[in-house]
């Protein structure tokens, strides 16, 4: 994955590496809320300073690999703990979600 992804990215600077249409989406989101994209320095710290995909568990490290692959913010979720069927949308900023240690934390709005 390393491999691929400096070829991908070969000859490239930061700032051309930040103009890749996905990057630039989320980069334009999060500026929003004075944040960057952490996906986009995971890339950058692998193709542009030569650093290692860290090892982890397995499916961690996988899920890692596919966000800097696709630039796309991945999760995994216990499918056993889902309320079926999943539908995809737009948030209004009035939904909340269960964060880490079951605090509960109210979505952002995505508009």
């Amino acid at each position: 994955m390393e491999e691929h992804l400096r070829k991908q990215f070969a000859g490239q600077d930061r700032a051309a590496v930040a103009s890749h249409p996905v990057l630039q989406i989320y980069s334009e989101y999060y500026k929003r809320f004075k944040k960057t994209y952490h996906v986009q320095l995971q890339l950058e710290s692998i193709v542009l300073k030569g650093k290692s995909i860290p090892t982890m568990a397995a499916l961690v490290e996988s899920m890692f690999m596919a966000e800097v692959k696709n630039m796309l913010l991945t999760v995994g979720r216990d499918l056993d703990t889902l309320q079926l069927p999943l539908t995809l949308d737009v948030t209004t900023g009035k939904e909340s979600f269960i964060f880490y240690a079951e605090r509960i934390k109210p979505l952002k709005l995505a508009i």
